[in-house]
């Protein structure tokens, strides 16, 4: 609901402003989050991941903070647009853990960066050119963590509704385990 209101309050007339005002929109998330945070007893050091997509022109922008990722589906492909934040990532990134021991590390869930936790947070924000087709996944680790990305491949370019594989993605993995939340929602690009 804040990243919507703020969008709506302050628009943009270039892809520049756009970013901006989608990376403001975010801190000002961040704000919210850790206020209710800081008010409600139960709600003590809560945080969340985010991961966003918002369409300007003919261009798809994307954003996130956290663990929660976007790909894209084009031509029979998938692409990881974001890198996650997590202690994980950055000792990948770092050559101190190889994708053999990723599988077995045990402080998979320890992210870097998260919505409401800090006073500040810096979002990663980026965009590319839409392309007639494109189909853009946005998902929690419940979903990666379980699901290869040639299974969500295959789920992504099977003939059924959008929902019907947003669905099927999400059986997948409850039936690979679940043991997180689980969530994937898609995006079809089409022509305005």
């Amino acid at each position: 609901e804040t990243l919507l209101s703020y969008w709506r309050r302050h628009g943009a007339t270039s892809v520049e402003e756009a970013e901006i005002y989608l990376h403001e929109s975010l801190m000002v998330a961040n704000e919210a989050v850790a206020l209710r945070a800081s008010q409600e007893r139960a709600l003590r050091g809560m945080g969340s991941t985010v991961c966003c997509l918002l369409r300007f022109e003919d261009l798809m922008i994307h954003a996130h903070v956290g663990d929660s990722r976007i790909y894209l589906c084009r031509n029979q492909s998938l692409q990881q647009l974001t890198c996650d934040h997590s202690l994980l990532a950055q000792l990948i990134a770092s050559g101190q853990v190889g994708q053999e021991e990723a599988q077995r590390f045990l402080y998979k869930h320890i992210i870097t960066r998260a919505i409401g936790t800090r006073k500040r947070v810096k979002a990663d924000v980026g965009h590319l050119l839409l392309e007639e087709g494109d189909l853009y996944l946005l998902c929690s680790d419940g979903l990666t963590d379980l699901v290869s990305d040639e299974e969500i491949l295959s789920h992504l370019t099977a003939t059924a509704t959008l929902e019907e594989r947003a669905h099927r993605l999400v059986e997948v993995a409850n039936a690979a385990g679940g043991n997180d939340n689980i969530t994937a929602l898609l995006v079809a690009c089409q022509s305005t």
